[in-house]
């Protein structure tokens, strides 16, 4: 069974809503009307005392020179459209190529050089069961490490990359 719920007269808050609105406006506009009529007069000017005179200074300042920039050059003129009473004749050369006739061979080109491609020094890895140590320890690169006193001073850090090549003792 569905029970429909319906809203009471009582709990429906839009029933008064354009009423209370309407109170509203008319409340806003008495204040407004109100402070209109019972502000201060502004209209007279209110004198302005001074007790002491500040004197200022001004400096004569020289007058600039204005750049004067090249005139804008003319528009081009407009062509002339050829008509049928002043356009020439042109007279074109014979451009017939004698294909039986014996030509000489094209010029040589030089061979391409051999190129040497150098290789990069590869260093090979290998893989050992006893890692590799450092001859002193981490001290011995601490103690070699130099800080300038700038440096100390601004407290600059940053990480540093060291490449090592192993060798046999």
């Amino acid at each position: 069974m569905i029970i429909a719920i319906l809203k009471t007269s009582k709990a429906d808050l839009n029933i008064h809503y354009k009423k209370y609105f309407q109170i509203r406006i008319i409340i806003v506009l008495v204040l407004l009307i109100a402070a209109y009529k019972f502000s201060p007069d502004t209209s007279l000017p209110v004198p302005i005392k001074i007790d002491k005179y500040d004197w200022i200074d001004v400096e004569k300042i020289n007058n600039t020179t204005r750049i004067t920039r090249p005139p804008i050059p003319p528009r081009p003129q407009i062509p002339k459209v050829a008509t049928a009473e002043n356009i020439e004749e042109i007279e074109f050369d014979d451009t017939n190529i004698d294909l039986t006739a014996n030509l000489d061979s094209p010029p040589e080109l030089e061979k391409p050089s051999t190129r040497i491609v150098e290789e990069e020094n590869h260093i090979p890895f290998f893989a050992f069961e006893v890692m590799p140590e450092i001859i002193g320890g981490l001290k011995s690169i601490l103690k070699n490490v130099y800080y300038t006193e700038i440096a100390k001073r601004a407290q600059i850090e940053n990480r540093v990359s060291i490449e090592f090549i192993v060798n046999k003792i």
